[in-house]
């Protein structure tokens, strides 16, 4: 390990600070349950049994040195750097870690769905490593389900990815791939310390020219939302944030997607919130909203070095902000307008780096917490709604001797937004995992299947246009 050794309760630890993107998602579980639900359905037909909690116990000891944030927990240390480390856990026991049930028979989408909703509501314990791993039995075809709760001050989409590939293989019981390792203690010492004499002034310096850049590409763009937009309430999409949590997992053909983008010069993600714009309108309609105004859904952009080696831990993301042109009547109108708003806004991160609110939570981790507790019930936001996409394996992986044949992720929500919708492609699908507040929006599998029939609307739309 690595850090500053520091004692607390008689313990010697040795400890890290938290990043300030890490400690923004800690401090956020005093407002919601902050884990997210990564999830593996596997198929043990070859091994000719069912995974058992002692084999899951058996795969997360053999690999547990490979993953540091799994042996640590949080702790606070007022007057130490940063105030909250990760520091070893001298008490951990993987039992406490580990569950095993039983889905509802007859073990369909429905009540798998349920099951994902429930996990989703149970904070996990914060005086241990933050995560908690469910055996799933009882699902149709002699399925399972191995599924992580994982707190988002752990890792962001972009590190499960690469977690899940770290700890899964190509073949059945192969190698596993190698996970960088962490920095030296020097390293991060030393980078902690530069970081926080340099950091602000940097940052001054940066969002003062960013705020040029950005300003300067807005006026060239067409479909992005306005500068300090506002999402108005009046939606089903906004409300106050309970306790509550339902779930619905699906799939999307991920070629599908790909064949509209190739067909009208658009990338998958323009395609995907086409798709969302499209199943949000018939939803709209549906409850006698007026669709015309657009949505405005915030979308999770990674910051990572594309030429770096991905670390599994860690939070390194921005939002951007996409509208989602539900007045479109077209579908094609409608790609095109919104599509070009999931442009403009890569594009705008691309060239004027993280946003303004981002740069505020880095050096006042515990800002966005404290806000949203203190105007919880008139708080205002500028999206509706909160979406990510993130690239898996193009190939189907193996646990042990174990098909992952799906693979899904769930989001954590932070009010006043209702709904997460994030998607995963993996093994030629794209996996869509939405997470509502039922309170608000009680039927999230209505956006799944809405997403479907948007989608088949693209594909025929784009055929049509062709052959004229």
């Amino acid at each position: 390990m690595w850090g500053d050794h520091v004692m607390t309760a008689s313990v010697e630890y040795v400890g890290e600070p938290l990043s300030s993107h890490d400690a923004v998602m800690w401090h956020l579980e005093s407002v919601s349950p902050m884990h997210t639900l990564k999830v593996a359905v596997v198929d043990p037909a070859r091994r000719g049994s069912p995974l058992t909690l002692a084999d899951v116990e058996w795969a997360i000891a053999a690999n547990l040195d490979r993953y540091p944030r799994a042996r640590q927990r949080v702790v606070p240390i007022p007057g130490r750097r940063g105030g909250l480390h990760w520091v070893e856990d001298p008490d951990l026991d993987l039992s406490r870690h580990l569950e095993r049930q039983t889905v509802a028979a007859p073990g369909g989408r429905p009540e798998f769905d349920a099951c994902l909703g429930e996990l989703a509501e149970r904070r996990l314990p914060l005086d241990r490593p933050l995560w908690h791993v469910s055996l799933l039995d009882g699902l149709e075809g002699g399925r399972q389900a191995v599924v992580l709760r994982i707190h988002h001050a752990v890792t962001d989409g972009s590190g499960a990815a690469a977690a899940f590939e770290g700890f899964t293989t190509e073949e059945p019981r192969g190698e596993t791939r190698s996970v960088p390792e962490p920095p030296s203690h020097g390293a991060a010492t030393a980078t902690a310390v530069r970081n926080r004499i340099v950091a602000l002034s940097r940052e001054v310096r940066s969002t003062v020219a960013d705020s040029r850049t950005g300003k300067a590409f807005r006026a060239r763009a067409e479909h992005l939302p306005p500068p300090g937009f506002v999402a108005y309430r009046d939606t089903f999409l906004i409300g106050s944030l309970g306790a509550r949590r339902q779930c619905a997992t699906g799939s999307l053909p991920l070629a599908d997607f790909r064949a509209v983008g190739r067909s009208t010069g658009t990338t998958v993600n323009g395609v995907l919130h086409a798709v969302l714009a499209g199943a949000l309108r018939a939803e709209r309609l549906r409850r006698g909203e007026d669709p015309t105004r657009p949505l405005i859904a915030a979308f999770g952009i990674a910051l990572d070095d594309p030429d770096a080696p991905r670390r599994w831990w860690g939070n390194n993301i921005t939002p951007t902000y996409v509208a989602l042109y539900t007045g479109e009547a077209d579908p094609l109108e409608r790609l095109r307008r919104t599509a070009g708003s999931a442009h403009e806004g890569v594009e705008l991160c691309r060239v004027a780096g993280a946003n303004l609110a981002s740069r505020i939570a880095i050096h006042a981790p515990r800002f966005p917490s404290v806000f949203i507790r203190a105007f919880k019930d008139r708080i205002t936001s500028p999206a509706h709604l909160v979406t990510a996409n993130v690239r898996g394996p193009a190939a189907r992986r193996w646990l042990g001797d174990c098909e992952v044949v799906e693979f899904y992720s769930l989001v954590s929500l932070q009010p006043p937004l209702a709904v997460n919708i994030t998607t995963y492609s993996y093994a030629g699908e794209m996996r869509v995992g939405v997470m509502t507040i039922p309170d608000e929006f009680d039927d999230p599998r209505s956006v799944v299947e809405g997403m479907a029939d948007s989608l088949g609307e693209l594909v025929a739309a784009t055929a049509a246009s062709r052959a004229e």
